[in-house]
């Protein structure tokens, strides 16, 4: 499968807001200039001869300059995600996650490690695993059908679980995308499960979502959807949960003749789909396809749209380059009315975007055309957009933390 898009896998008046910097080095900044908080941020960036991370803490969520080459580097596609005041990092090369306190003058203290090599998955990334409380994550080993359920406060693991009910199908197997693909809400996780065969780029009409119990690490419900791909989940300020393809999800409409993408939701209070909700992109984008809904306040939603009018699509086509290709568009979406308007003010770009939701602030990350490169804007609920940095690689976090 492939590594890409974890499929597998102006300066404005900004004071210093990098604040770790070196491979392992202490933040080279005065100790009495301390945040009352900070931003942790990565950068991956792909080379010839593989990828390596970037992990910057910013210091606030406005205009700045983000130079990677003064964040900390870690080699390969390390992933970070923020937990209980703590940044944890897990390795690029091996299934190994590492935990790391914070200190007022924004330095990064090593708390524990925790090794997953014995349970035949070669990663630990974030695009697995999933924090589900203070004192429990899981990291979906899909081969196996199993999750292992490790405990984030003390950094050790506790056991596994099965994931009953999900065979093969021919040459499509089942996989799952934890950091844009899943949602907690309250004592239940909520994880959407697509099949694909990845040599030939061939995806199933259709998708589930697991409903996991997280007190007793059981699954109580598998919900299927008529979407292909469904790998993002957007929660509303309200609980409502909305999910959505991810911008692969194109490809059994575009070059099959098979399903549309799509839109489904659960709403607050309850573990079944939503009957009286379900969208197709393509009723409100004239036609085209599209992906990533995302929740930006005030009942309304951001989607990528991907504009086939600007490309040929052949049987000769590549399909991979079709779908990773910058003919992609920001809409927004009026989750009531499901009227979408095309947002003038994010260029055409790659469909792999990520966004952040911080204290009601919306930040998106969009990806140059060959993902060496991504643009962080502001985004309000209207639709008012504003430039905050760009830095170098694919940039998918951004958290706050203390």
């Amino acid at each position: 499968m492939r590594t890409l898009k974890h499929i597998p896998g102006p300066l404005v008046g900004a004071v210093l807001s990098l604040v770790v910097v070196g491979c392992g080095a202490e933040p080279n900044v005065d100790p009495d200039e301390v945040s009352e908080h900070y931003y942790p941020t990565s950068s991956v960036v792909f080379g010839d001869d593989g990828q390596s991370t970037y992990v910057s803490l910013l210091r606030s969520l406005d205009s700045q300059e983000v130079d990677i080459d003064r964040g900390r580097e870690f080699a390969g596609w390390a992933d970070m995600w923020v937990h209980e005041g703590n940044v944890f990092m897990t390795d690029g090369e091996a299934p190994v996650l590492t935990k790391y306190s914070v200190s007022e003058a924004g330095s990064l203290g090593e708390e524990g490690r925790l090794s997953f090599q014995s349970y035949g998955t070669d990663t630990a990334a974030f695009w697995r695993n999933r924090f589900v409380a203070p004192d429990k994550a899981y990291l979906f080993i899909m081969d196996e059908r199993q999750v292992v359920v490790w405990d984030p406060s003390v950094m050790q693991i506790g056991g596994t679980f099965e994931l009953p009910g999900l065979p093969d199908r021919g040459a499509q197997t089942p996989y799952v995308t934890t950091d844009r693909g899943a949602v907690v809400r309250g004592d239940r996780l909520y994880v959407t499960v697509g099949w694909g065969d990845w040599d030939n780029y061939s995806l199933s009409n259709d998708s589930v979502i697991l409903v996991i119990d997280t007190e007793n690490d059981e699954v109580v419900g598998t919900l299927s959807a008529p979407c292909p791909d469904l790998n993002v989940a957007s929660m509303d300020d309200g609980g409502d949960i909305y999910f959505s393809n991810w911008v692969y999800g194109i490809g059994p409409s575009l070059f099959e003749s098979g399903a549309s993408t799509c839109a489904v939701r659960i709403k607050a209070g309850e573990d079944t789909l939503d009957e009286s909700w379900s969208l197709a992109f393509t009723d409100i984008t004239e036609g085209r396809q599209a992906a990533a809904l995302r929740f930006i306040g005030s009942g309304k939603a951001l989607i990528s749209v991907f504009h086939d009018e600007r490309v040929e699509i052949t049987p000769e086509a590549d399909r991979w380059a079709i779908a990773d290709s910058a003919n992609w568009r920001s809409w927004t979406l009026d989750l009531d009315t499901l009227d979408a308007t095309e947002l003038d003010g994010l260029d055409w770009h790659a469909g792999g975007f990520y966004a952040s939701r911080i204290d009601g602030r919306n930040h998106v990350f969009i990806p140059s055309a060959d993902y060496s490169s991504t643009e962080a804007f502001e985004l309000s609920s209207d639709g008012a957009v504003e430039p905050r940095w760009t830095t170098t690689g694919w940039v998918t976090r951004l958290f706050k933390v203390r």
